[in-house]
């Protein structure tokens, strides 16, 4: 089992989904580069992979943050600026905090499988797509979701540095959507899906590519989430 803490802030303010990667750069602006897990960026301008520990998200219409872990100590950087404003997309946003939630959460192995929905969820690379295209049966393009959703689950773990004592189970149930949205000048697929795994979640965490900015979001299925 793993204690771990959990930080959840919304801000009483409206911005469009397109604009997640603008707020987490405007977020990072306000902190200062030199704080990089707000953006997982080198000095030199190259990235640290590693799971991010602080990751931007909409909620409703209103942006939010989520941190993980030692991240939570470093969030006073936002808040002890002189001016809580930020500047997206041309204009001036205050960080007025509607809701904020911090709790530890217990996560686990757990006996029976937990049902979850993933939205938004990049989950194929450039060389990776080209594979999944060539699989000819539905069965085997689910097989390779499920095992590149694990992998993603693994590095979550790894983040936190949770070092699982056994192997988790995971099962694709449906996939309801297949998108193809715009990333950084490319286009990309997207999948919405429902899956069930034997081992707790922390809600609206990102799995997958751009889990920073929005993508691969985790709610949970028919169990107690965070009330936004």
């Amino acid at each position: 089992m793993k204690n771990q803490r959990y930080l959840s802030i919304v801000f009483d303010t409206i911005i469009k989904p397109h604009e997640i990667p603008a707020f987490r750069g405007a977020i990072a602006q306000k902190v200062g580069f030199d704080k990089d897990v707000f953006h997982n960026h080198r000095s030199d301008g190259s990235f640290y992979y590693r799971y991010p520990l602080i990751q931007y998200k909409q909620f409703g219409r209103h942006p939010g943050i989520i941190c993980l872990d030692h991240s939570i100590d470093e969030i006073h950087h936002l808040f002890s600026k002189n001016k809580n404003t930020i500047s997206i997309s041309g204009r001036n946003i205050e960080l007025k905090v509607k809701e904020l939630t911090l709790k530890t959460l217990e996560l686990e192995l757990t006996k029976n499988p937990i049902e979850y929905k993933v939205s938004r969820w990049m989950a194929l690379s450039q060389k990776n797509h080209g594979i999944f295209s060539q699989k000819n049966t539905i069965e085997d393009k689910i097989d390779m979701l499920e095992r590149i959703l694990s992998g993603n689950i693994l590095s979550f773990a790894k983040g936190i540095e949770w070092w699982l004592a056994e192997r988790f189970n995971l099962e694709i149930l449906e996939v309801i959507n297949e998108n193809w949205v715009r990333n950084k000048n490319t286009k990309v697929k997207t999948f919405d899906l429902i899956f069930h795994t034997n081992i707790t979640l922390p809600p609206f965490i990102g799995l997958g590519k751009g889990a920073s900015r929005g993508f691969g979001v985790i709610h949970t299925i028919n169990q107690p989430e965070l009330t936004i």
